[in-house]
């Protein structure tokens, strides 16, 4: 197995996001629709992810890193 470099993480712009509202996703098992806030600077944001919690009040009380700029990382059109 290659072993990432430190100057490789560098380049990840890693954000650690609360969850707000959690909602199923009509028509899917594990994809939860979650609103999230990524703090003053990047504000609420609405993201699709797959969970494996059924119990959405306890996704309530999770935080979620997320890579920023990552070419994953997509908005999700409200």
């Amino acid at each position: 197995m290659e072993t990432i470099k430190f100057s490789d993480w560098q380049k990840f712009d890693l954000r650690t996001a609360k969850i707000l509202k959690v909602e199923s996703v009509e028509g899917a098992d594990k994809l939860y629709r979650l609103e999230i806030d990524l703090g003053k600077e990047l504000g609420k944001q609405v993201t699709i992810k797959g969970i494996r919690n059924n119990d959405l009040e306890a996704v309530l009380s999770f935080s979620s890193i997320l890579f920023k700029n990552s070419p994953q990382t997509t908005p999700v059109e409200e």
